[in-house]
């Protein structure tokens, strides 16, 4: 996001990441998602946006509830890794989540979809959107 001329804050749990950090246009620091003493200290007047990659849906939804509580009222975008975690951040309020494994699962089969039809002989019938084949 640093590339596209965004400014961005990252925040790891991890030092060493944090002290490796070299990327253009992308400041880190050491914190917690689940700190609320931590939440104080970020800028979140000036941000319009936090983006949490963490894949657990109880951290994510502390982090929510931390920013929310703190006054910050710009989009929030979480992640999860299954549709159970999904509906539940949505349902604690995610204004937006991120679903990486469902992204990637659809761009693969639109990938092979635009491949075409398999050739040769396939006697189990037409595959379905997952090529696992119906019965015909």
């Amino acid at each position: 996001m640093g590339d596209t001329g965004h400014r961005v804050l990252a925040v790891d749990f991890d030092p060493h990441r944090v002290g490796a950090n070299d990327r253009t246009q992308v400041s880190a620091v050491f914190g917690s998602a689940e700190d609320l003493h931590f939440l104080e200290t970020l800028p979140l007047s000036t941000v319009r946006y936090v983006i949490s990659t963490i894949p657990v849906a109880e951290i994510n939804k502390a982090l929510l509830h931390g920013l929310r509580h703190h006054g910050y009222e710009g989009v929030v975008a979480l992640t999860a890794h299954t549709a159970r975690d999904a509906a539940l951040l949505r349902e604690a309020g995610a204004d937006v989540v991120l679903e990486p494994f469902a992204a990637a699962a659809d761009a693969t089969t639109e990938a092979l979809d635009r491949l075409g039809p398999r050739s040769g002989g396939d006697d189990r019938g037409e595959d379905d959107r997952y090529g696992r084949g119906t019965a015909g």
